[in-house]
């Protein structure tokens, strides 16, 4: 009975919305950028205290490395689409992360970041990394996207840290700040970076989204234009800065959180396929396959089977992943088990939809805006 109502609900969210006469394929990972679990002594340690859970995020993921990227990229050139074009992710990517050294030197009083070139260099990454970055998007497998200037609740890790909440601030001297919060489940571990209790709090964070983009726009050279918000929890107050800085698309997908400011959270659905907001000429879509090889064992036939259902409905398969499942810092296995079953759902999807085209969030974001635009100049006249 499960699987039957998932079945309906699978169908019926991807019935409205904008229609593609092309199978389109795009991959969205999260949390490129964001530090994560620091090593895995590190995990021994927390999961022993139990201050984090077993679940894949805190297992697996971690800072990416050149490796990460190099073998990643190596998969999605195995495969081409009916136009040539190599396999896409878009990655969506957190240019800072909390300076726990200088946080903690200043006994928690202000907060301070860094950047990801300091990151890279602080943990011997290696300055290649940035040559693979911009292999990736010359070639346009690899093209960043913004995910917020860092994938952490910056009021709310100041505030328990002030507090000298334990769990917080031992796993913070240790480099992780994640930890299990059961007293504060709204803040989801902090990883909520845009949940709010108050008016302070919230120009805090506006005022962090609009730095974040100009320190991508640093790394990478260009202006992102697609914007994802992190723990699908953000409020509509915060899109007027965003669309001054540049972006015109936002994925909002299943359940979107929104922080009511006072401790509680309204939530609303977010499933129709290329929502126009006439007012600021920007688009919203949601994602709508899951592929989570770490955590899913069927992942690859889980995916195809919501890419056949969205498909069905004349819509592109925005296929949502996350970094952690090509992440081998921590463990080597888990990277090459992801990519491994990665190969197999691109090759899966290569040979029961040949006609199928791989693209990337802008490029997927300029053809809805094309024509859905073009479609309301169309309907004036």
């Amino acid at each position: 009975m499960k699987e039957i109502i998932r079945n309906i609900w699978l169908n019926a969210k991807n019935i409205p919305g904008w229609k593609s006469p092309r199978n389109i394929i795009v991959i969205e990972a999260d949390d490129y950028g964001s530090f994560r679990m620091p090593s895995k002594e590190v995990y021994n340690q927390l999961f022993k205290k139990n201050y984090i859970s077993a679940g894949i995020h805190d297992k697996y993921d971690s800072i990416e490395t050149v490796e990460d990227l190099s073998e990643l990229f190596k998969v999605l050139k195995t495969v081409q689409d009916s136009e040539g074009n190599y396999a896409k992710i878009t990655p969506f990517f957190n240019p800072t992360n909390p300076d726990v050294y200088r946080i903690i030197d200043n006994n928690y009083n202000s907060y301070k970041y860094i950047d990801y070139h300091q990151v890279v260099k602080e943990q011997n990454i290696g300055d290649s990394i940035f040559d693979l970055w911009e292999e990736g998007i010359d070639l346009g497998i690899f093209k960043p996207q913004y995910h917020g200037r860092e994938h952490v609740n910056v009021p709310k890790l100041m505030e328990l840290l002030q507090s000298d909440n334990q769990i917080v601030k031992e796993s913070f001297e240790m480099g992780f700040y994640h930890p299990k919060l059961n007293e504060y489940k709204e803040y989801q571990n902090l990883r909520r970076a845009f949940y709010f209790d108050n008016e302070i709090e919230k120009n805090i964070i506006r005022d962090g989204l609009v730095e974040g983009f100009d320190i991508f726009e640093k790394i990478f050279k260009y202006k992102p234009t697609v914007f994802c918000p992190s723990n699908g929890t953000f409020h509509p107050d915060f899109k007027e800065v965003m669309i001054a800085k540049g972006i015109k698309t936002f994925v909002e997908s299943g359940v979107r959180y929104i922080p009511k400011g006072n401790g509680k959270i309204d939530s609303e659905r977010k499933f129709v396929f290329g929502v126009v907001d006439k007012h600021t000429n920007t688009i919203n879509y949601p994602r709508n396959v899951t592929f989570e090889p770490s955590e899913n064992k069927n992942a690859v036939k889980t995916a195809l089977h919501e890419i056949e259902i969205a498909f069905r409905w004349r819509k592109p398969a925005v296929i949502a992943t996350h970094r952690t499942n090509f992440s081998g810092r921590l463990d080597k296995t888990n990277r090459e088990r992801s990519l491994d079953k990665l190969r197999i759902l691109l090759l899966n999807i290569k040979s029961k939809w040949p006609d199928t085209l791989f693209l990337n969030s802008q490029e997927l974001s300029s053809m809805i805006f094309s024509d859905l635009f073009k479609s309301e100049r169309i309907k004036a006249k």
